[in-house]
């Protein structure tokens, strides 16, 4: 499909934040949360915020899926900063921004101070596209010349442990470090057409399954989801009782008292919709009720930080097995200088 055009970036806010999940080898690293400077950089932070959702469909160039899912770390140069974002050929070669192709650069008012900065790569003047970087330390070289529109607010110790991976001579770690999922802090889906297109997909089976006045479910499921595509504020509570309502709902789906279990491809189609948009809902409530924790708890971050250091104790305990290299394509010198 093609690209949608790009929304108007007036209207994400001063602190949009969006998220990266990071698996190094065969083990779940752990979640990015970055904070865009929208205010500063509104195009590019737009770029990334949709690079991140994957709303934007394919793109004009490319002709790929115009997200980040899936994207390798392809260049570490240790104590300087980590590359990704080449969602088309995954060494530093390709991607593509959401506007088509590169865009100008914007505004270099925010300079790379300090480690977490997020920084867009390029091959020199106006040529920005998908593919961007994460500093470990100041980097005052890389100002007036790479746009930096981020900054990591939680999980820099991920991209440290990534940092940490061993590479070979092209700078490109020996176990895979890669996105496995990405998207909008606080957002119910990570596109509307998607919820969309599978409330309407539940309403159409479930009418040629059951009489109409039996459909009220499905019709309630799309408003529901139209709804928190606006970004509207959920009190804990009531997430709670959601989340509690959805598990029902998923028991039941799964042939749990009530309801009979699928006898028929249709039937099965129906009840895989149904789970899926039961699981999409509790991550999008656990997310948001993580964020209220971030903005009203002080101590939110040492906690957390004590609860990641707890887990990798345990791991070091009960070591598992360990992807030890992954196969890489020969690739052009990076677009990033090398900083040492």
């Amino acid at each position: 499909a093609a690209s949608s055009s790009p929304k108007n970036t007036g209207q994400m806010g001063p602190k949009s934040r969006v998220y990266l999940d990071i698996a190094i080898g065969n083990r779940t690293g752990g979640r990015v949360i970055i904070e865009l400077f929208s205010d500063v950089t509104p195009r590019t932070a737009e770029n990334f915020r949709g690079l991140c959702t994957g709303e934007y469909g394919s793109g004009k160039t490319t002709k790929k899926k115009l997200s980040y899912e899936g994207c390798d770390i392809f260049r570490s140069v240790k104590g300087f900063m980590l590359q990704t974002g080449d969602f088309q050929f995954n060494n530093g070669d390709g991607g593509e921004s959401i506007y088509g192709g590169k865009f100008n650069d914007e505004d270099f008012s925010r300079r790379h101070t300090q480690a977490g900065i997020v920084s867009m790569a390029n091959n020199g003047r106006n040529s920005n596209g998908s593919q961007f970087f994460i500093t470990l330390k100041r980097s005052q070289q890389l100002d007036n010349k790479h746009i930096a529109f981020g900054q990591v607010v939680e999980g820099m110790d991920v991209i440290r442990a990534c940092a940490q991976v061993p590479t070979d001579r092209d700078e490109r770690p020996r176990v895979q470090c890669k996105i496995v999922g990405c998207g909008e802090v606080g957002k119910a889906v990570h596109s509307h057409s998607l919820a969309t297109q599978m409330s309407e997909q539940i309403e159409e089976m479930q009418e040629e399954m059951v009489p109409k006045e039996k459909v009220n479910a499905a019709a309630a499921g799309r408003a529901i989801l139209a709804g928190k595509q606006g970004g509207a504020a959920v009190d804990e509570e009531s997430t709670k009782g959601r989340r509690s309502n959805d598990k029902e709902d998923e028991e039941q789906a799964i042939g749990g008292t009530g309801v009979a279990p699928a006898r028929n491809e249709r039937e099965r189609k129906l009840l895989e919709l149904r789970l899926k948009m039961n699981a999409g809902r509790n991550a999008n409530s656990k997310e948001v009720v993580e964020e209220q924790k971030r903005d009203t708890d002080p101590a939110y971050a040492k906690k957390q930080a004590e609860q990641r250091f707890k887990r990798k104790q345990e791991k070091e305990e009960n070591p598992d097995g360990e992807d030890d290299g992954i196969s890489e394509k020969k690739k052009k010198p990076g677009s990033v200088p090398n900083g040492k």
